[in-house]
C-alpha cells in the first residue's frame, strides 16, 4: 500500500490548518527553512499524527507525509479498502 500524502496539515503552532500551497510559499521565501512549522505538523483528521515535509525537486512537487512512528488504526492513512 502506497503512504498516503496530505495536502494540509494541522499547525500547532498556529493552531489552525495550513495548507501544503502555503508551506510551499513559506519554504521558498525563506531558503527552504521550515521555520515555526517544524515540528508543529500534524494530520488534519486526527491531530496525534506528526507530518513531515518533503521538499519538492525537479521531478516531484512537495509533500507532507505521515512520520514513521506512528499507528493510529482509525486514521485514514492507516485504513486500507479491505477494511471498509
Amino acid at each position: 500500500m502506497s503512504r498516503k500524502s496530505f495536502d494540509e496539515c494541522y499547525c500547532t503552532s498556529m493552531n489552525d490548518i495550513a495548507t501544503l500551497d502555503y508551506i510551499v510559499d513559506f519554504v521558498e521565501s525563506h531558503d527552504g527553512k521550515l521555520g515555526n512549522y517544524e515540528g508543529s505538523m500534524f494530520c488534519p483528521e486526527c491531530r496525534s499524527a506528526e507530518l513531515s515535509y518533503v521538499h519538492k525537486t525537479s521531478k516531484k512537487r512537495a509533500f507532507l507525509r505521515r512520520k514513521l512512528n506512528f499507528k493510529l488504526k482509525l486514521a485514514s492513512f492507516n485504513i486500507s479498502t479491505g477494511d471498509l
